[in-house]
């Protein structure tokens, strides 16, 4: 039985106030280095501590705050520039808030986003091109109108999930007691 991660969706509005290109957790892993690159070419960035060592550069680099939505609501767009991820949570919170996600193309971002991400190579220029891309009024239209789709299919995907949870607990208690009535006979 497979378990997504559960991810709260509220009904937010819609961010138009960010005005910063953000990236969650700036070690290696996570791409820290493109979001010092974008902020070398003057680009407005917002990092975020997480694990690891952090990547510092020309950006305001804030501490884990325990609210994630007071960090998104500064964003223009989510960058996940990451090696590898497990699944992306970041980017499911940041589509709730229809704030656009431009990510390397793992496996687990690809799980989480689907099409609703903007996937790149994982180097400056190309995250450079598709912010300037993104953050045209149609280009933005289009991921958010993706978002809005993904979320359904994400909340639809959590309620399964946990349905098929449930489902094996059950299972597995009753083998359990099936188990312990033939030992007893034993």
């Amino acid at each position: 039985t497979i378990c997504h991660p559960m991810c709260i969706f509220p009904d937010l509005p819609e961010n138009d106030a960010g005005q910063y290109v953000t990236l969650i957790n700036c070690n290696e892993n996570k791409g820290g280095h493109i979001l010092k690159g974008l902020a070398a070419r003057k680009v407005k960035c917002l990092g975020v501590t997480g694990y690891g060592k952090q990547i510092k550069g020309d950006y305001q680099l804030l501490k884990q705050d325990q609210d994630i939505y007071n960090i998104l609501r500064q964003a223009s767009v989510i960058i996940m520039p990451s090696k590898s991820e497990s699944w992306g949570r970041v980017g499911a919170e940041a589509m709730a808030m229809g704030i656009p996600v431009i990510a390397s193309d793992t496996p687990g971002i690809r799980e989480c986003m689907g099409d609703a991400a903007w996937y790149v190579e994982r180097n400056t220029d190309s995250y450079m091109d598709a912010i300037k891309k993104v953050r045209g009024e149609m280009a933005l239209k289009y991921m958010r109108a993706k978002m809005r789709a993904r979320i359904g299919l994400l909340k639809e995907q959590g309620k399964d999930d946990i349905n098929n949870f449930n489902n094996f607990i059950n299972k597995t208690f009753e083998q359990c007691k099936s188990n312990v009535k033939q030992l007893a006979t034993l």
